[in-house]
């Protein structure tokens, strides 16, 4: 089976690994991502766009985008930020995706208050919409007549990106280990990911400063060294994902920034 993870962990985003389906193996690789202090300024704005690549060598799996719109929730303005995910070429041929996931944050907060998830994977379809009441630690969904208990500050996949970029980043010594509460499938997993230090990672031709992040698949290997996933996100004001990589047992999947739009601040990471 494929993923739809796999797919939108392009980005992060925000979210590729196309030959799998441990669909919750690549929650991992968005919602892994955060830390305690904001930074002192914003680091995205209405109208930012990220376009990705998934590539399996030298083969085109399918892209990634993401974008943030502006949005309202209850008269409340928001940011509405949208992942999208399809494959492409002959994997299109052999087994056709496209997955939608759409974000409603607090401008401030950076805290979710609707999330909707739009998949189509070959015969397979699901639709999602929830409902996040974070003063009253519960959410809604139309996939459950029951309310679901949350965690005090709960995120979905596409928001904790967002959070994650706003943090502040200055004070993370190497392979701390963080953890964020995030709700997925109406089910609440505890995200972990390591922080590796920085380091320079050219793709496309094109040498990036970054900040290097590795994922947690479980508890029980947080202190390991293994890297099966890494991620590494600019060292500058904007704090975009340039890169993922998924090392296999066979090759590796990388999702490779390729084109971006209206950010906030100058690209200085790119050398």
């Amino acid at each position: 089976m494929w993923s739809n993870f796999c797919i939108i962990a392009g980005i992060l985003l925000f979210l590729f690994v196309l030959m799998t389906r441990k669909r919750n193996t690549l929650l991992l690789i968005i919602v892994l991502i955060t830390t305690t202090v904001f930074a002192n300024e914003p680091v995205f704005k209405q109208g930012e766009t990220l376009k990705y690549k998934i590539r399996y060598g030298f083969i085109n799996a399918g892209y990634a985008n993401f974008e943030t719109k502006k949005g309202e929730i209850d008269s409340t303005p928001v940011f509405h930020s949208i992942v999208t995910a399809k494959t492409t070429g002959f994997i299109d041929q052999l087994y056709k995706l496209h997955d939608i996931y759409e974000s409603y944050h607090d401008i401030d907060s950076g805290l979710p208050y609707l999330s909707v998830m739009n998949l189509s994977e070959g015969k397979y379809r699901y639709y999602n919409e929830t409902r996040f009441f974070q003063n009253e630690l519960y959410a809604s969904s139309n996939k459950t007549d029951t309310l679901i208990n949350l965690e005090k500050e709960t995120f979905d996949i596409v928001s904790v990106v967002y959070y994650f970029r706003r943090m502040n980043w200055d004070n993370l010594s190497p392979d701390e280990v963080i953890e964020l509460p995030v709700l997925y499938r109406n089910t609440h997993f505890p995200m972990y990911v390591v922080y590796k230090g920085k380091e320079d990672i050219t793709i496309n031709k094109n040498t990036y400063r970054c900040h290097k992040f590795s994922p947690i698949m479980d508890t029980e290997s947080i202190f390991q060294k293994k890297e099966d996933m890494i991620i590494w996100f600019s060292d500058d004001k904007n704090k975009i994902p340039v890169g993922i990589k998924f090392n296999l047992l066979v090759g590796a999947y990388r999702v490779e920034l390729e084109e971006y739009e209206n950010l906030l601040h100058p690209f200085d990471a790119k050398l």
